[in-house]
């Protein structure tokens, strides 16, 4: 049996205790630098997904609300955070939700079947990722038709390190186009090559007008395809929705500036946007800040997001004006008290002038959901009428 050395033993107690001191002296070191934290911060939210009866028109129909609300409420958050957003299905089918722009995870990404299973009636998912960016983005269903129901909100990122755009006083603007008809029915319409919307709309064409501008040579050639006449937007909405109603009003004061954060959480409108008290002064584009320049009319496009500035005038209520690109409608917000002071309208466009110019391959070409992520040269080429294009069923049911 062998007798214990005790003075090894010393010597290890000895380095542990210095080991010990010399970790506590770097973690007091790594506290006292700027910036420093024990953990990240835990921003929790909880969302409740239900079917609700809304009146955008004067008649009742269902929508999806998110928390009892159309859009979903703003989550608010500050770079760093660790989200923990439990998403709760009241509904009858099931569903999910997508964190557009968000860097994140594979897994908590949103998108059925193949990130995640889709939440199912009566279930919850939590959904938790660090946010590592700043800016304006939104959230939305990823499961069949149901961001065109009301399943979609705001997210807002503040970043750690504030600049001088980040301390003025902001607004969520979410801009949706809303219709009474199912999705599905719409989906079903669209399918057929109806003409139906553009009757609606006011915005078909016929021979008559056609040949008025000496346009029936390129008349005739579209009606040979496999599209209805040119259209700039090939739904009919009911309503265009600022913050979940067509008017909005905000309280302002004589020369503030506010930050509006404006997002396109449409289906398929672009839309203008333009302040009757002078030029937007654009500072973040999807997110990122840009170098600020000024605008008297921006186009926003689907799923995008905007930062602008505007200065208010001395006196007065001036219109932010959201007007569908096709022309068939608008949304507004009203800001600041008094004689009210409305956004210049945009002239209906001219249809028959674009007939000449842009034949089907031109337009699937340029639309980046139109050639389906496909080279343009392979859309010019036909590749698009290739077997197998037409088998797009996956969104029938609702």
């Amino acid at each position: 049996m062998k007798t214990p050395n005790c003075s090894q033993n010393a010597d290890r107690r000895g380095f542990v205790k210095r080991m010990k001191s010399v970790a506590a002296v770097l973690v007091g070191i790594a506290l006292c630098l700027p910036g420093a934290e024990l953990s990240a911060a835990i921003v929790e939210y909880d969302l409740t997904i239900d079917r609700q009866e809304v009146n955008f028109t004067g008649k009742h129909v269902k929508a999806m609300t998110i928390n009892g609300r159309l859009p979903g409420p703003t989550l608010r958050f500050t770079e760093g955070d660790h989200a923990v957003i439990r998403v709760h299905n009241q509904m009858d089918v099931e569903t999910s939700i997508h964190w557009h722009g968000i860097l994140l995870p594979n897994e908590m990404d949103g998108v059925p079947f193949v990130t995640q299973p889709p939440i199912s009636p009566g279930q919850t998912f939590n959904y938790e990722f660090d946010l590592r960016q700043s800016g304006t983005y939104w959230y939305h269903s990823h499961t069949m038709l149901q961001e065109q129901r009301g399943l979609f909100g705001a997210l807002v990122i503040t970043p750690k390190a504030e600049g001088a755009f980040d301390r003025l006083r902001d607004h969520v603007v979410v801009l949706s186009d809303w219709t009474d008809e199912e999705a599905n029915s719409v989906l079903q319409t669209l399918k057929r090559g109806s003409k139906w919307y553009s009757l609606r709309k006011g915005s078909s064409q016929s021979v008559l007008g056609a040949a008025r501008l000496g346009m029936l040579g390129a008349y005739f050639s579209r009606e040979l395809q496999r599209m209805p006449p040119m259209d700039l937007s090939d739904v009919y909405y009911d309503r265009f929705l600022l913050n979940g109603a067509p008017q909005q009003s905000l309280v302002a004061n004589p020369g503030e500036k506010i930050r509006l954060r404006v997002i396109a959480g449409s289906a398929t409108t672009f839309f203008y946007l333009q302040f009757a008290g002078g030029p937007m002064q654009v500072i973040a584009a999807d997110g990122l800040p840009v170098q600020p320049f000024d605008e008297h009319r921006l186009l926003i496009g689907v799923a995008e997001t905007y930062d602008v500035v505007i200065r208010m005038p001395v006196d007065g209520s001036y219109e932010f004006r959201a007007t569908a690109h096709d022309g068939s409608g608008k949304a507004s917000l009203w800001l600041g008290d008094g004689k009210r002071h409305a956004a210049p309208d945009i002239p209906y466009p001219n249809l028959y002038s674009n007939m000449g110019v842009l034949s089907l391959k031109r337009v699937l070409a340029i639309t980046s959901g139109g050639s389906m992520g496909m080279p343009s040269n392979d859309v010019r080429a036909g590749k698009f009428d290739r077997p197998g294009m037409n088998g797009m069923d996956g969104m029938k049911e609702m």
